[in-house]
């Protein structure tokens, strides 16, 4: 009795275990009185009367695929993450990287373990000792080599690694270290830096600044003339930008933002006139736009919108629309002479229809004319025959002789003419 209840209690906990179904493989193998157990990385796990079914979704006819849908779903996303496969695979990548010097392996094996511990990959049971003791390895080089690299490009990277890192608390005390033991020469280095960026263009210097102030951020030098040779270039890069651009809206939100940034700057006034040119030119753009639309719109363009169109024309002479607002006015009024001589085309061959379609009734109606004459005509000398002969027609049966009885559905002879079709006068 108690391991009656035992079971009871073991299937209420597992009630995907206590309903039966059945399962069809693509082969046309069926499969009764089996239950759902689980999804493993081999498959969909079923209890059996003599033990369990490993199916993978592909061997499932098409139909259980769809009842087991959120099964597959969850054996997709474990299917290849078994922790053999995976551990082969993340040691075969560290001995690639292998073929690097130590000193470049340091980001590649940040990337890694960052990729191998995200996704699809996140439950996936994972040894990362070998890849620990690659990661100091690779330090220890890099220790080396980064006394004798380019001092920015050496803190830039000891930032990278500071970020790269900090996640899994590693290397956080040995960069900072390493960074503090570079702080002094960098220091020393900083004027220097600064003065080179005099002999480089805008874009270069720009570039160049930026990483200075980001290898420099936390050392204590003075940042005021970076800061504005930074300043400087993004201002000059910003006009430069905003002065022959077609983008009228981007260009005013750019020196908008500029103008109001640095309101003492000596360029100011420069600003705002590309400012001012920017928004007549946003007009002049917006102008011939509606007015384009409004010329299309209308089937006769009225005369004012063609006065206005010309004053437009007149008025913005001096904008690097003028060209192709005159090339669209020429297109719009061409289109529009071509629609009206089409209109006139057709106009014409509708004329040209109904006058051919009124000659052809005036002619059938001559016809029609001609002949009641005729047969008036031969009528009218057939009576006079018959009346100079003494008889005429009957007026019963129209000289028939015969008439139809629809009573009786047949022809009878007719009784006024005794079935002459005449009559005497």
């Amino acid at each position: 009795m108690k391991i009656r209840y035992l079971i009871l209690f073991f299937l209420l906990l597992t009630p995907g275990l206590t309903e039966a179904a059945t399962v069809k493989t693509v082969n046309g193998k069926l499969y009764r009185d089996v239950y759902f157990k689980e999804v493993t990385e081999k498959g969909l796990v079923f209890r059996y009367k003599r033990g369990t079914l490993t199916f993978k979704p592909e061997e499932l006819a098409p139909i259980y695929r769809k009842i087991y849908a959120t099964q597959i779903e969850k054996y997709t996303a474990i299917a290849g993450n078994d922790t053999g496969t995976v551990q082969q695979k993340i040691n075969t990548e560290i001995n690639k990287l292998q073929k690097r010097p130590p000193a470049e392996r340091l980001l590649p094996l940040a990337s890694m373990r960052q990729f191998y511990t995200r996704g699809k990959y996140k439950n996936t049971k994972i040894s990362w000792v070998q890849w620990t003791r690659e990661v100091h390895f690779s330090f220890r080089a890099f220790e080396i080599k980064a006394v004798k690299m380019d001092i920015i490009e050496a803190l830039l990277l000891i930032e990278q690694l500071k970020e790269a890192y900090q996640q899994y608390g590693m290397l956080t005390t040995e960069l900072k270290k390493l960074h503090t033991k570079l702080a002094q020469s960098a220091i020393k280095q900083y004027a220097v830096h600064v003065e080179k960026l005099k002999d480089l263009n805008l874009e270069q210097k720009l570039k160049q600044a930026e990483k200075l102030y980001t290898a420099y951020k936390n050392l204590p030098v003075d940042k005021n003339e970076l800061t504005k040779i930074i300043r400087d270039c993004k201002i000059e890069k910003g006009i430069n930008m905003c002065k022959d651009t077609r983008s009228h809206a981007a260009a005013i939100s750019i020196l908008n933002k500029i103008i109001a940034e640095n309101p003492d700057h000596p360029r100011l006034q420069e600003m705002k006139q590309i400012k001012a040119r920017q928004e007549y030119l946003l007009q002049a753009k917006e102008d011939f736009e509606f007015l384009f639309f409004a010329c299309r719109e209308t089937e006769n363009t009225p005369p004012r919108l063609i006065r206005i169109m010309k004053k437009a024309i007149t008025a913005y002479a001096d904008t690097p629309y003028i060209a192709y607002a005159q090339k669209k006015w020429n297109e719009i009024e061409a289109d529009k002479e071509r629609k009206r001589a089409e209109k006139r085309e057709r106009e014409e061959r509708e004329r040209k229809e109904r006058a051919r379609k009124a000659r052809m009734e005036r002619e059938a109606m001559e016809r029609y004319y001609k002949k009641m004459e005729r047969e008036n005509k031969y009528r009218m000398e057939r009576e006079k025959r018959e009346r100079e002969g003494g008889s005429r027609p009957c007026s019963y049966c129209h000289g028939a002789g015969t008439w139809y009885d629809l009573a009786t559905h047949r022809e009878k002879i007719c009784s006024s003419c005794r079935g002459s079709g005449r009559l005497n006068y």
